[in-house]
C-alpha cells in the first residue's frame, strides 16, 4: 500500500465524525441518556423536533462515488465496508429526530418522557411507531399503541409499521399490530410494491411472521403487487422458501395458478432453465 493510500481517511472515521453532526438533543436520545434529556428539556430553547443531518449524504459529498470505489478497491475490503455502510444507513435513517432515534433503539424511558411533551409534533409518534417496528422494540411499540397513532401510517420510504415489522421478521411486534382494530393487513406500498405478507414471504427468517399474517381473518393471500403482479406465493416459490410455500399452500383460498405472466410453479422451473 502506498503512502498516499495510507494518508486517506478511514471511511469508518468519516462516519463517526459525522455522527457528531447530530444535534445534542438527538445525540442524548440516541445514547439513551435520560439525565441529559431531562436537563435539556429544562431549557426552553431546546428543539425537541430538531432534525439530524443526512450523515450518509455528507459521506458521499466527501468521497465521490468514483473515489469511494477506488478507495474500496485499494483496501480490498469492499464487501465488508459496503455491509457496514448499509447497516449504518438503516440505523441513521431512523435517527432523524431524538424521539425517532429513541424509538428505533428501544430507549423506552425517553420515549415515554417525550411522547407527552407539548412541543413534540404528533407526526413523530407515527414515524416513531415505524422506527420501533423496524428495530424490533416491542415495549416501545406497545407503549405507542396506547396513544393516538395511525397504525397504517406511511413514511417517506412508503413503509408502514406492519411492513417494517414483517420484512424484518419481528413476530412479537406483528402480533401487537395485528391486534389493533384499525390495522390494514393488506396495505400495498406503492414505492417498494409489497404487502406485509409479500415482504415476509421474501425472507427465509420470517416464517413465523407469515404464519401470523395468514391467520388474520382479513388477509388476502392472493393480493398481487402493482405492475409486476407478484403474489406471496410467487416470491416464496422463486426464492426457494419451502416452509413458506407449504404454509401458503395450506391456506384456504390460495390461488396456485395466479400469474405474473407465469404461475409460481412455472417461474421456479424457468429460473433454473
Amino acid at each position: 500500500m502506498s503512502a498516499e493510500e495510507d494518508s486517506r481517511p478511514s471511511i469508518y472515521s468519516i462516519l463517526e465524525e459525522h455522527i457528531e453532526l447530530l444535534p445534542p438533543f438527538v445525540q442524548a436520545c440516541r445514547n439513551g441518556d435520560i439525565e441529559a434529556v431531562h436537563a435539556m428539556l429544562a431549557d426552553d430553547n431546546v428543539d425537541v423536533n430538531a432534525l439530524a443531518t443526512d450523515i450518509l449524504g455528507n459521506v458521499f459529498d466527501i468521497f465521490s462515488k468514483e473515489s469511494i470505489s477506488a478507495w474500496l478497491e485499494g483496501h480490498g475490503r469492499a464487501a465488508e465496508i459496503t455491509k457496514e455502510m448499509n447497516r449504518r444507513h438503516d440505523l441513521y435513517r431512523y435517527q432523524r429526530t431524538g424521539f425517532i432515534a429513541a424509538c428505533y433503539l428501544g430507549h423506552l424511558p425517553i420515549v415515554e418522557l417525550l411522547v407527552s411533551h407539548p412541543q413534540l409534533h404528533h407526526s413523530q409518534l407515527n414515524h416513531g411507531l415505524i422506527a420501533a417496528s423496524a428495530g424490533g422494540k416491542a415495549k416501545v411499540v406497545a407503549s405507542l399503541l396506547t396513544r393516538t397513532v395511525d397504525v397504517n401510517f406511511v413514511n417517506d420510504e412508503f413503509a408502514t409499521p406492519l411492513v417494517a415489522a414483517s420484512s424484518n421478521g419481528h413476530a412479537t411486534i406483528v402480533e401487537l399490530l395485528l391486534e389493533h382494530g384499525e390495522i390494514d393487513v393488506n396495505y400495498m406500498t406503492r414505492s417498494i410494491l409489497t404487502t406485509p405478507l409479500i415482504a415476509a414471504c421474501s425472507s427465509a427468517y420470517c416464517t413465523n411472521v407469515v404464519a401470523l399474517l395468514l391467520a388474520h381473518p382479513r388477509i388476502d393471500v392472493n393480493k398481487a403487487s402493482y405492475g409486476y403482479q407478484n403474489t406471496a406465493l410467487h416470491m416464496a416459490a422463486l426464492l426457494g422458501l419451502d416452509d413458506t410455500v407449504l404454509l401458503l399452500l395450506d391456506t384456504p383460498g390460495i390461488e396456485i395458478n395466479a400469474k405474473n405472466n407465469v404461475t409460481a410453479l412455472f417461474g421456479i422451473f424457468a429460473d433454473f432453465a
